[in-house]
């Protein structure tokens, strides 16, 4: 990935002044737009936020008075639920507000297996038998329009809370309570299902004619919020914040025993603790259970029954683990059967199987979207419908896309990011043909050059206490408020090794040019060694929630070879003239003038295939001469950094002669050869730089191919610190399944290939901008 330095920003001489104390709140606030102390301080702290009323919703008075009338009147109101944290929470909180209000309320969460999502119309009907004469559904019901025309039809009212995309035409229901309804930016625009739930229990209280202190639902609002991935901005923010708050203050009971019994051992309650240990523990009912049972357990106080219901809740984690992995086995084995299933030029991936958990497909589904770096759809197939769930990746509305092509679906629903779909198996053909279209076009308008932004450049001597207590100021973060990126420059490497039960984590333990050392983070690798002397690091910075106050965990992002030259900030640019040559008719023949032209020159080539008759050097043998033709594209931004560093050339010639494609069968074949060689003439030791010269590609994609013939069985390798592989004749080891490690590769090559098309278009300006300038 390319890293992209942080922006000059514009910070206004208040907040400068106001913070001109702090590590990071300067610029942080800065980015946020903020630009008085009161926005500052309304950001910073909760107790300083002003709300915005619930009436600004353009249906809420509507929805309050017919909901006063109900409780006045003494008629059954009914909620109805949706089988997630979001929709659970929205309908403990309905269900908490409206009774202590006075109303007769009785309540409903779909079975994921027998009903699916939203309102559908049998299961609908017999909760209408149990006599309401008003509906109120959270987080779900603005799709569903034949079952609240039904509703309507026999005299039952619907109010339908809900943030999901508006349809058009919107469903008749009596009143619309939507964030959607509402303009872009609104502070209540960002709501989730509970906050949207939330909002007619604030607006209830307004009038004053109920007793009800709402605040100590805020712990269920932020539950919901940070679970359902919402952005937090604004009035999320504020939930958020709050109920973050209380839940470290005054823990409710059902929640204190998920921790308990997870054997939770944190000593704050964050974001984290929800998205990583509160939220699949309730979402694990919703998937392979009932989920109606869950609110009585978020609102009860019984000690004893909810350390019982917490238990069960876990067995139920412990299963979705294990139905998540066998559709992944299972996705495994169907490619390998048959590789054409996944193609290089597919834009998605859409698989359909019967006997798949229709509970748990999405979050399958969101693991092989990371692992394949495209949108994944997975269905099961029942009879002559096809069920399931969608996951997509930055950049691609799946919803959107699924939407273009709703005339081959029964219905469907969801986010940018996920969605819900369901269709009859005779349309599953056209379906996918047509959907990976829509993907394509809005894959088409997407950048390939792939950066990140470094927020900040910091020492390791400032990682403490300090920038932990501003951190937490920023927090909690998520959607629409990303923790900052964090780097570090010229460290170096004291050592790496894996740890966790399966050692499927490594730690590297880093120093910096002052002697100060920290430890990095990398989650779920499987690298043994990072190859490099002298490298930047980006992380996260995140709190040690387990060793307690002022400890700290870097997490790891990304790294790059450290340039000596390029840590000055204020080195904006090479010093050096081109000539670009990338695109003229005969290439050969302008070389050959060059060459005769020049006796100080030289020629930059890495690759198999060599052109015949022209003295080549690759990254190990330049040497500093005053002119450099660099002969075809490099593999990465860091090789070619590398290579004007150590020819320091005056003068730079740019040819773009097309080189062997960036192809996963062909890289293996070349690789192997290599290797072959080596094993031939004994020769066991061999530096990861030399290979990656030989084959111009990145050392990172030569650990990656190295990895996938130690997983074939025919090589056992290890690393050393000093960027060394050993290679030996592995023996008689069990062979591993191969799809994981090829996709893997496949994604390398594409970010390498990305980058050689690039170096071909771009202008020359651009490529001789430094590496820690971009």
């Amino acid at each position: 990935m390319i890293w992209k330095n942080p922006e000059p920003l514009n910070i206004s001489r208040t907040i400068s002044s106001a913070f001109n104390s702090n590590l990071i709140l300067n610029r942080e606030l800065a980015k946020k737009d903020l630009r008085t102390t009161a926005d500052c301080q309304a950001y910073l702290d909760p107790t300083a936020y002003r709300q915005t009323s619930p009436f600004s919703f353009p249906e809420m008075r509507l929805a309050v008075k017919r909901i006063i009338d109900a409780i006045n009147n003494g008629e059954t109101i009914g909620i109805w639920g949706d089988f997630d944290v979001d929709g659970q929470t929205s309908t403990s909180i309905l269900l908490k507000g409206l009774t202590q209000m006075g109303a007769n309320v009785i309540f409903h969460i779909p079975n994921r297996a027998t009903e699916s999502h939203g309102i559908q119309i049998d299961a609908f009907k017999s909760f209408l038998k149990l006599g309401p004469s008003l509906i109120l559904t959270c987080d779900t019901g603005i799709s569903d329009h034949a079952s609240i025309e039904y509703a309507q039809s026999i005299g039952v009212d619907v109010i339908i809370t809900d943030h999901h995309t508006l349809p058009d035409p919107l469903p008749c229901a009596y009143a619309i309570i939507n964030p959607h309804q509402l303009p872009a930016n609104h502070p209540l625009s960002y709501l989730a299902g509970v906050g949207a739930a939330f909002q007619v229990i604030r607006a209830l209280n307004i009038t004053g004619k109920f007793g009800f202190n709402v605040e100590n639902l805020y712990d269920l609002v932020a539950l919901g919020t940070i679970a359902d991935l919402a952005v937090l901005k604004s009035e999320n923010r504020f939930y958020a914040q709050m109920g973050l708050k209380q839940m470290n203050q005054n823990l409710r009971t059902a929640l204190k025993s998920l921790l308990s019994v997870s054997k939770n051992k944190n000593s704050m309650i964050t974001e984290n603790t929800i998205g990583f240990n509160m939220a699949p523990r309730l979402n694990a009912a919703g998937r392979l259970s009932d989920a109606n049972e869950n609110v009585n357990f978020l609102l009860s106080s019984d000690k004893e029954y909810c350390l019982d219901f917490a238990q069960g809740l876990e067995q139920l984690n412990h299963m979705r683990k294990l139905s998540v992995n066998a559709i992944l086995q299972s996705v495994q084995d169907m490619i390998k059967q048959d590789p054409s299933l996944i193609t290089t030029n597919d834009c998605a991936i859409i698989l359909q199987i019967k006997g798949w958990e229709r509970g748990v497909l999405g979050l399958a589904a969101g693991n092989l979207a990371d692992l394949f770096k495209r949108p994944v759809i997975l269905l099961n197939i029942d009879g002559k419908k096809a069920s399931g769930s969608a996951r997509s990746v930055d950049g691609i509305d799946i919803t959107a896309a699924i939407r273009e092509n709703e005339e081959y679906l029964i219905r469907y629903g969801g986010h940018p990011m996920a969605a819900g779909l369901s269709l009859p198996t005779e349309k599953l053909a056209d379906f996918s043909f047509n959907l990976k279209k829509s993907v394509q076009n809005q894959a088409s308008k997407i950048s390939k050059d792939k950066k990140f932004n470094i927020d900040h450049y910091i020492s390791f001597s400032n990682i403490g206490s300090r920038i932990l207590n501003e951190l937490a100021q920023l927090a909690p973060f998520g959607q629409g408020n990303p923790s900052p990126v964090f780097a570090s420059r010229n460290l170096e490497i004291i050592k790496i090794k894996p740890f966790g039960s399966a050692k499927k984590h490594i730690q590297i333990t880093l120093r910096d040019r002052d002697g100060n050392t920290q430890q990095v983070i990398k989650w779920n690798s499987e690298f043994q060694s990072i190859p490099l002397d002298h490298v930047d690091v980006a992380y996260h910075i995140q709190p040690d929630e387990y060793r307690g106050k002022n400890t700290v965990i870097l997490e790891y992002i990304d790294h790059r070879e450290s340039i000596p030259n390029t840590t000055q900030p204020d080195a904006l640019t090479y010093q050096i003239e081109f000539e670009d040559h990338r695109h003229d008719p005969d290439e050969l023949r302008s070389l050959d003038k060059i060459i005769k032209s020049s006796d100080n020159i030289q020629i930059w080539f890495e690759g198999i295939k060599k052109p015949e008759g022209i003295a080549t050097k690759d990254r190990i043998q330049l040497q500093k001469k005053e002119e450099l033709i660099i002969l075809t594209a490099p593999p990465s931004y860091k090789a070619l950094n590398k290579i004007f560093e150590t020819a320091q050339a005056k003068i730079v010639y740019f040819f773009g002669l097309r080189s062997n494609p960036d192809e996963m069968n062909l890289f293996l074949k070349n690789l192997g050869g290599l290797i072959k060689y080596c094993l031939n003439n004994k020769i066991t030791s061999v530096s990861l730089n030399t290979i990656a010269a030989q084959l111009c590609h990145t050392e990172e994609i030569i650990i990656l191919g190295l990895s996938w013939f130690n997983a074939n069985g025919n090589i056992s390798t290890s690393y050393d610190l000093k960027g060394n592989v050993n290679i030996n004749i592995a023996s008689n080891p069990p062979k591993t399944d191969l799809t994981i490690i090829e996709q893997k590769i496949k994604n390398s090559l594409n970010e390498t290939s990305s980058f050689r098309s690039y170096y071909l278009r771009v202008d020359p300006e651009s490529l001789l901008i430094k590496d820690n300038e971009r």
